[in-house]
């Protein structure tokens, strides 16, 4: 019955929760999902998959897998990628299926100086397995077929956004906004408007100096708010990159932000650890829950598998063009 109750719990939540798009704890290593402006900010092609697990102790463990492709092509300034995500929350198999295509143009301000506007135009499919949920007149007969009328249906819309990413050789900073035309994702006969997210992000890149200089050393320190309505959230943290390893740590809340019902808005801290070799990055992180639901949720598993390859006509752009200096996890 407790495993009953956690299930409808769960499921309920996803219905009543305000719209919250799914997040990445890596999400310099899922770039286009974080801002279409990324798009092409490798001079080489670079195709990127990335799987998320939340909350494994809990049943119906929160799912997010994500693939993407991107390309910069010199000749016209221009980047271009594609995203395509799946999302499954809670017991009854709550759904969220996108496929984006986005654009972002390259200008050069000044030496070392580089903006990037972008757009971004997707199509999404929300629905439920109903052969999933438990309904009343089952637990009561024991029948396993429900005679509760349902009028739950699969949803279909259009989605946009758009964003912009100013960098240097040291710095970057960005703002994007999702679902800038707030489409309606509602399965049943009423409205259900998706809030627009706003997030702006940014870092600063430090190369540590030593005996030896040979040596790739860097800290990243890096950022990303995010707000979509009642809902706000900060991620802080660092990386020390030194040749192909890369450590890092994030936390994630709102530490200045006190509210009297749920304390410090916190909600965890962040380990990572990553490898590079051959044009690939993998990168693994664990997020320890430090909310009120503590412990007991099993943290967030986050894997991710990045690979660039050598492009002839980029190569021969390789010297003249500054590549974004981010994070790489």
């Amino acid at each position: 019955m407790k495993r009953i109750v956690l299930t409808y719990l769960i499921l309920l939540s996803a219905f009543a929760a305000k719209a919250q798009d799914p997040q990445f704890t890596q999400f310099y290593a899922n770039p286009l999902y974080l801002n279409p402006a990324f798009a092409g900010t490798s001079i080489q092609s670079r195709a990127i998959v990335a799987s998320r697990v939340q909350w494994p102790s809990i049943p119906g463990a929160f799912q997010t897998y994500s693939a993407s492709y991107d390309q910069y092509f010199p000749m016209i300034n221009s980047g271009f990628g594609t995203n395509v995500y799946y999302d499954r929350a809670g017991s009854g198999g709550l759904s969220t299926t996108a496929i984006k295509l986005m654009y972002a143009y390259e200008l050069k301000i000044k030496r070392d100086l580089y903006i990037r506007p972008a757009a971004e135009f997707g199509y999404n499919q929300r629905a439920i397995d109903l052969n999933r949920l438990t309904f009343g007149d089952q637990l009561n007969t024991g029948n396993p077929s429900s005679a509760e009328p349902i009028d739950i249906q699969r949803k279909d819309y259009f989605d946009m956004g758009a964003g912009i990413l100013l960098y240097s050789p040291v710095y970057w900073a960005g703002m994007s906004f999702d679902h800038i035309n707030q489409p309606d994702q509602s399965l049943l006969n009423d409205k259900s408007p998706i809030p627009m997210q706003f997030s702006l992000h940014g870092g600063y890149k430090m190369r540590l100096k030593g005996k030896h200089n040979l040596s790739r050393q860097y800290v990243f320190f890096a950022m990303n708010y995010r707000a979509q309505k009642k809902f706000d959230q900060l991620d802080v943290g660092a990386y020390y990159e030194h040749n192909a390893l890369t450590l890092g740590i994030w936390y994630r809340g709102l530490p200045i932000v006190y509210s009297k019902t749920t304390g410090i808005k916190r909600d965890a801290v962040a380990l990572l650890i990553g490898w590079s070799q051959n044009g690939m990055r993998v990168g693994y992180s664990y997020d320890i829950t430090i909310s009120q639901l503590g412990l007991n949720t099993g943290g967030s598993h986050e894997i991710t598998i990045i690979y660039e390859w050598a492009n002839k006509n980029n190569r021969r752009h390789s010297r003249k063009r500054r590549v974004i200096p981010c994070a790489k996890f």
